[in-house]
């Protein structure tokens, strides 16, 4: 009997050992570049693959996808398969350089054709389809929600001009453009760009870069970030695919120039707007969890730098740390309906910001007092029921060493 035991017991051992054995050898590193080829296995710093080959792969645990420093990639951080506990996905960087980027900006040339708007003096129209950079849209990926055209890449969230300044006066139709007292109050729908200016807006401002309403990344479970920039997208930096989120790390990235767009589908869809750089979102499938964040850069940010919200279950083993967070509405963000019953073991500490409530968007928010560091919404009435309901374990949030500067 005792042998019997024992043999069951390697048995068992040796499984545990062929299984971590076949996840760890079969797990891959690609390279990715701008100029890399589809023929090529990617398996090597020498031979990268493209993007499109890249996101036509279907990733799994343990494998490693690294972009070229000093690569831009005009297009969504959007990638199919997740990894497993312990043995995630992961993205980063290799070679020598600046990060590389991804984008999901369009460019309007400084030597474009505007025409002006007939019956008004100071307005004109560029047409979107002649914008450069990111045109892709493809409503048949229902993986990822991608959006169609109208309500992505013709939603315009914001303007910047090659002097880096940003312009968010976004406006719902030609005659509320006409009576902003604002310079480069805007209004686009899926066909043209529509500017309030004096002379050609491309004279004014050179070359324009537009945040338009798609999220620049997607992540899923079990996967880490980092070594990575995001910038100028008018929805999202990055947020979860799959509900709900658990065990997703992001560290050493850059996000900045995010959100304004016109939120579809939510409150006033001809209004309300948003645009968060890394957002967590949970509902009643289940309680996010084991989430970190650290050691990013996030700056210039219409909404929040980092939120989790949602309704239902909640969020358990939350990390956001020395983080630096730069010119947002918000910096972090706690948001919960009142049927929300688990909100625990959170932890934000060590983080440095600056002017909270102060980001390019906060001028043009139609709820200004909101903006702050730490906001907390409908959360009063679920720590209550939580109080009532101990085997929830109540609301856990340890909030130090921040430093905020304003």
């Amino acid at each position: 009997m005792k042998n019997l035991k024992k043999i069951i017991l390697i048995g068992i051992a040796l499984l545990a050992c062929l299984i971590i054995y076949e996840n760890k050898t079969y797990a891959t590193t690609y390279y990715v570049s701008a100029d890399g080829k589809s023929t090529n296995t990617g398996t090597k710093e020498g031979a990268p693959i493209d993007l499109d080959t890249a996101k036509n792969k279907t990733f799994k645990s343990g494998d490693k996808v690294y972009f070229k420093r000093g690569d831009v990639f005009n297009d969504t951080f959007y990638f199919h398969g997740s990894g497993s506990q312990n043995n995630e996905v992961e993205f980063g960087a290799y070679g020598e350089g600046e990060l590389p980027i991804f984008t999901t900006a369009r460019y309007i040339e400084e030597n474009a054709s505007w025409t002006k708007v007939s019956g008004y003096s100071n307005i004109w129209k560029f047409n979107l389809a002649n914008a450069s950079g990111y045109n892709k849209y493809d409503s048949n990926d229902k993986t990822y929600d991608i959006p169609t055209l109208k309500e992505g890449i013709g939603n315009v969230g914001f303007l910047r001009d090659e002097n880096n300044v940003i312009y968010g006066e976004l406006c719902t139709s030609i005659t509320e453009v006409r009576a902003s007292t604002v310079d480069y109050a805007f209004y686009s729908d899926a066909t043209y760009l529509y500017i309030k200016s004096t002379k050609s807006p491309s004279e004014e401002l050179g070359k324009i870069t537009l945040g338009v309403g798609v999220d620049i990344g997607k992540m899923s479970n079990y996967t880490k970030v980092h070594d990575i920039h995001f910038m100028d997208g008018g929805h999202n930096g990055l947020r979860n695919i799959h509900l709900p989120a658990i065990d997703i790390e992001i560290y050493d990235c850059i996000l900045e120039n995010i959100g304004g767009n016109i939120q579809k589908g939510v409150g006033n869809s001809d209004t309300t707007r948003s645009g968060n750089a890394l957002e967590i979102w949970f509902d009643s499938t289940g309680i996010a969890s084991d989430i970190y964040f650290h050691n990013n850069l996030i700056k210039n940010v219409y909404d929040t730098g980092i939120t989790f919200q949602g309704n239902y279950c909640g969020i358990d083993t939350v990390e956001f740390s020395e983080n630096i967070i730069i010119n947002t509405a918000m910096a972090f963000e706690l948001w919960g309906s009142q049927s929300t019953y688990n909100l625990t073991n959170i932890s934000v500490h060590d983080n440095y910001t600056w002017n909270d409530g102060n980001s390019w968007g906060t001028t043009y928010r139609p709820n200004y007092p909101t903006a702050g560091t730490y906001i907390f919404y409908g959360l009063g009435y679920s720590y209550e029921k939580q109080l009532k309901n101990a085997s929830n374990g109540g609301l856990d949030m340890n909030i130090y060493n921040n430093k905020t500067f304003n």
